[in-house]
């Protein structure tokens, strides 16, 4: 047991002289370059097509070190175009319906897209007539039921005295005993 303790020993003392361990220590600091180094950085992500300059090479200000490929810079252009289009497109379909004009093709305005533009402005439209007919009718019901109303008074107004005059007429026959007192409380039970 002494042996195997003492050759554990031996093999930590070589291991710890040969062996090799990193230290990773974390610090704050900054980096600062011994030479001149410049970043340079372009103002669009993109593909550089050539590389004008060197490492090492001086350069001035304003020299051209790179030259991109223009491939992403045309369909960036593309897609931005057609945005635009599209919002004008848009404003004048707004422009449109709040004015209740009809919607206009214009000679520059591109053909696929003023059909999609053309279609949402008649599809507010149809939306706008639909809810227009919805309130006439609903407003066409309403006067009907006001004029059935407004009848219904009048009919009751032109029968109300009648039944006045018959309720003093019975009144009478029962101060005059030729009305029951049973037939007189049924009857003002029906009426109230």
């Amino acid at each position: 047991m002494l042996w195997g303790l003492l050759a554990l020993m031996v093999c930590l003392l070589l291991w710890a002289m040969l062996g090799r361990l990193d230290i990773i220590a974390v610090a704050y600091g900054r980096l600062v370059p011994k030479s001149a180094l410049k970043i340079v950085q372009a103002d669009d992500a993109g593909i550089v097509k050539q590389l004008l300059v060197s490492e090492g090479d001086k350069v001035r200000a304003g020299q051209v070190v790179a030259r991109m490929d223009a491939i992403f810079s045309e369909a960036d252009s593309r897609a931005l175009t057609t945005e635009l289009a599209i919002k004008q497109l848009q404003l004048r379909r707004i422009d449109a319906e709040l004015q209740q004009k009809k919607l206009t093709r214009l000679s520059g305005d591109p053909q696929g897209l003023f059909v999609g533009v053309l279609k949402q402005y008649q599809a507010h439209r149809r939306v706008l007539l639909d809810s227009l007919a919805s309130g006439r009718a609903t407003r066409m019901k309403a006067d009907q039921d006001l004029k059935s109303a407004l009848e219904i008074r009048r009919k009751l107004e032109k029968t109300l005295p009648m039944y006045r005059q018959q309720n003093e007429a019975f009144q009478k026959m029962v101060k005059k005993n030729y009305v029951s007192k049973l037939a007189a409380s049924e009857k003002n039970a029906r009426i109230h």
